[in-house]
């Protein structure tokens, strides 16, 4: 369905190669140097503000992963900012109120320039259409920049968050509105024609480069958009930080703890074969030398028994041809059990008079006593 008057021959010709390219037309109001300035300076102080914010807040943040880390580490090396007490309590305040008007700001300019962009489709060309879209997205992700900053001011004052969604809604249907119309085959060629012509004309001439970016710029508002809208809310902020950053982390960790431990067993693994190329080199067969070695515990073990079995032998002879009781204590054992003795002295605790006792005499035999 036509929505203009315009007169489409001249694309049509040069879009199937009979005609010339035209004469870009100029539209200062939307590709004007100073229109340009006052976006990019506006984006880019306000860039400035949030990672000043992010490097002071960055040791205070709960929501802080490794990512976040090794970022904020290479930033406090470059010391330019002092991340004391004293300096944080000072501008964290006053930079979330800076931050507050430029992200109002960066939202308003991002659906503005949308709004004037459609509101031209007539007589806009396709060259100054692109470049409405090259604004509206540079503002959107510096907005969507901002929320990071604000997503602790915004979860407290409902109010205030609650028509920002609505905006951020708006912009991004308006955005993938924007891209949409920007997937005609011709669309990189025909930037000195009409939009109107292609827009026009799209239905079944989807495809190419253009259809392909413009696929992939509308993944991208369907996935980021809705997550950052949900991140502004309690429960899904907690459910997104919880699968989408920690766990993935986890996942990543134990990954790398399992590739060094299979790289510790592999290099442990060849130095194994290693040895045993050597031995081989040596003119030793591993598995005779294995068992020699085997054999010489076996024998030592073997000679340790034998030794004990002589001894306990021994000391059962001798004591039975003494009269005494035989003991099957080694000698260190009773040399350590007599130095013990004789450090104890005479005295023996005795448990049912709570006092020292003096030994009990040997009692002599009955034989002995008569004779006595």
């Amino acid at each position: 369905m036509r929505l203009c008057n315009n007169n489409c021959t001249a694309w049509f010709a040069y879009a199937w190669g009979d005609g010339s390219a035209q004469d870009y037309q100029p539209d200062p109001d939307i590709a004007g140097v100073g229109v340009i300035i006052a976006y990019v300076a506006s984006s880019f102080f306000t860039l400035c503000f949030a990672l000043a914010y992010w490097t002071l807040t960055a040791s205070t943040s709960p929501d802080q992963n490794l990512i976040d880390y090794w970022v904020f580490w290479f930033l406090s090396k470059l010391q330019l900012f002092k991340r004391t007490h004293r300096v944080r309590h000072f501008w964290v305040p006053v930079i979330e109120k800076v931050m507050l008007n430029l992200s109002d700001q960066q939202l308003l300019t991002g659906l503005s320039v949308l709004i004037a962009g459609f509101a031209t489709h007539c007589s806009i060309s396709a060259y100054h259409f692109a470049i409405v879209s090259d604004l509206a997205w540079f503002s959107s992700n510096v907005h969507l920049s901002t929320l990071t900053v604000l997503e602790g001011y915004l979860l407290k004052e409902r109010g205030v968050r609650n028509w920002r969604v609505v905006s951020i809604m708006c912009m991004g249907i308006l955005l993938i509105a924007n891209n949409a119309m920007q997937g005609h085959w011709a669309w990189s060629e025909s930037w000195s024609f009409d939009a109107q012509c292609l827009f026009d004309n799209l239905t079944g001439n989807w495809g190419g480069r253009p259809g392909y970016w413009a696929e992939v710029n509308i993944a991208l508002i369907v996935v980021f958009y809705p997550m950052q809208i949900l991140l502004l809310f309690d429960t899904t902020s907690e459910f997104i930080d919880e699968w989408l950053w920690v766990k993935p982390l986890k996942r990543i960790e134990a990954l790398r703890h399992l590739a060094s431990w299979y790289r510790l067993t592999l290099a442990t693994e060849r130095k194994v074969e290693i040895e045993k190329e050597k031995t081989v080199g040596g003119g030793t067969d591993p598995s005779h030398a294995y068992g020699s070695q085997q054999n010489l515990i076996q024998s030592r073990r073997s000679t340790s028994i034998a030794s004990t079995s002589d001894h306990i032998e021994l000391t059962m002879m001798g004591a039975f041809r003494d009269g005494a009781e035989p003991s099957l204590r080694r000698p260190d054992t009773e040399t350590r059990l007599e130095g013990r003795s004789q450090a104890s002295g005479l005295e023996n605790h005795d448990p049912r008079t709570q006092g020292p006792q003096l030994r009990r005499a040997p009692t002599l035999p009955v034989d002995a006593e008569l004779s006595g």
